[in-house]
């Protein structure tokens, strides 16, 4: 990761503290009541289902025509429109073909110089908060190993024994053989996560594994992560934490729309090389999402900053 990188994103946020910490003001103090998926529905209320399309990608965005812009998408629709803003991760903007103009050079090398992150996100229910009985505060970082835990790898087709004897030069005789994970596979942070709906309090905690524990926990059966976890996190919060009502576990690595985790990180050199390509708009096409922002780089809180921004570009275009 790019030093500038995670310094800017530190200071977008206040400082490092506020990105680890669940205290006033800090990243994982505020819940969203429901779902986040429940924003979208409210947005969907405000501009109308028939005004949303899903399931289609986009394929193409030309700027090519005098009167604006051309979408199309891989089911063969083309939505003609004056503006357009949009909302990916530099790894997916790869994924669109700008054309009349082609996308510009420093946006080209600043997407392949993005890394993708890896990140497990599980949340856990509770019938009660029981380490809030024990003023504990589900702040924790954990590191624990799958030390009952026997994996298999792939398996190996063999070569014919006959045709080896008779002079064929097929590989080796590759077993499939069981592996164990290494002593640092399971690094952790727990928060605590519980909210309040109505006067009914939720009890919940938070745990996120990132990195590579991240992707070789995905190699890991769900029952198996979950009960090495609790086990693992019973010696400091008790045996109640191995009896949740509700296991919900997110492996961000395998999102189709984002192909990693919930953000990238800009590369040794990215930004001194290349800059912040998507700080201004490319013809008519304006950049949003959360990676754009100036305050709270790669939230939620990021996105809608970002989002704000594009629209008043959007408008002031339009008006003038």
């Amino acid at each position: 990761m790019s030093l500038l990188f995670f310094m800017q994103t530190c200071a977008s946020a206040g400082g490092f503290l506020s990105l680890a910490e669940a205290t006033e003001g800090a990243a994982q103090e505020l819940r969203v009541k429901g779902t986040a998926h429940g924003i979208t529905l409210k947005l969907v209320e405000k501009i109308g289902a028939e005004n949303v399309i899903l399931g289609e990608p986009v394929l193409d965005i030309d700027q090519g025509e005098q009167a604006g812009c051309v979408v199309r998408t891989t089911k063969g629709t083309e939505l003609r429109c004056k503006r357009v803003i949009v909302a990916l991760p530099p790894n997916m903007k790869s994924k669109i073909n700008f054309c009349r103009p082609r996308l510009p050079v420093l946006c080209r090398h600043y997407n392949s110089h993005n890394v993708l992150s890896q990140m497990i996100k599980i949340i856990v229910t509770y019938p009660k908060a029981f380490w809030r009985d024990q003023n504990i505060s589900g702040e924790i970082f954990g590191e624990t190993t799958f030390s009952d835990l026997t994996l298999e790898q792939p398996e190996i087709s063999s070569p014919n024994p006959e045709a080896s004897a008779n002079g064929d030069s097929s590989p080796p005789n590759l077993q499939s053989e069981p592996y164990r994970l290494q002593q640092d596979d399971l690094k952790y942070v727990v928060f605590d996560f519980s909210i309040k709906d109505g006067d009914t309090l939720i009890p919940a905690l938070l745990f996120l594994i990132g990195g590579q524990p991240a992707v070789r926990c995905s190699q890991v059966p769900e029952e198996t992560l979950k009960r090495c976890l609790l086990q693992h996190l019973a010696c400091v919060l008790g045996k109640e934490v191995e009896k949740p009502i509700d296991f919900a576990m997110k492996d961000w690595q395998e999102e189709p729309w984002n192909d990693c985790g919930p953000v990238l990180f800009a590369s040794s050199g990215a930004l001194l090389n290349f800059g912040m390509p998507y700080s201004k708009p490319f013809g008519r096409v304006h950049w949003a999402g959360t990676e754009t922002a100036t305050r709270w780089i790669g939230y939620m809180e990021g996105g809608v900053q970002a989002g704000k921004r594009a629209a008043d570009e959007v408008i002031t275009c339009l008006s003038t």
